[in-house]
């Protein structure tokens, strides 16, 4: 898959392996393209929610602000990833099985948020347009 790279992170004790993807464009990697006027993508942008939240395994009790990947999965699935649990074990060595978590995919909600900024973008430049013909004429009456 070209798409792909793994690195792998440590989470103090813990280290995961993380599948990231590399956002490849290439048109040779494609088929079946079609243009659109990025209003999907727009649509899907306006439906996150905005929270603040603290980590549950932060000490210093720190708010944050961001999104919950359980909230935008509902929007687009491919919005987020599964992350699998690392293996854990307690001091007797016996495993403990940890739940898998899901992370954002932030590719994918980068190029929704170009695509959206896009149609924003010529939605306003028409808006504005629309706006110096109107000033024109009543200039002009």
């Amino acid at each position: 898959d070209r798409t792909r790279c793994e690195i792998m992170i440590d989470y103090g004790a813990n280290w995961r392996s993380i599948t990231v993807r590399i956002c490849n464009c290439d048109i040779t990697l494609k088929h079946d393209i079609k243009y659109d006027d990025g209003y999907q993508s727009y649509e899907n942008i306006k439906k996150f929610l905005p929270a603040t939240y603290v980590y549950n395994d932060d000490p210093r009790e720190r708010v944050r602000r961001g999104i919950i990947a359980q909230d935008v999965m509902k929007i687009d699935n491919e919005y987020v990833k599964l992350v699998p649990a690392s293996p854990a074990f307690d001091s007797e060595g016996n495993r403990i099985d940890a739940d898998d978590t899901l992370a954002l995919d932030t590719n994918v909600i980068m190029l929704d948020t170009v695509l959206a900024l896009n149609y924003v973008i010529k939605k306003l430049e028409a808006t504005q347009n629309e706006l110096e013909e109107l000033k024109l004429k009543i200039a002009a009456s």
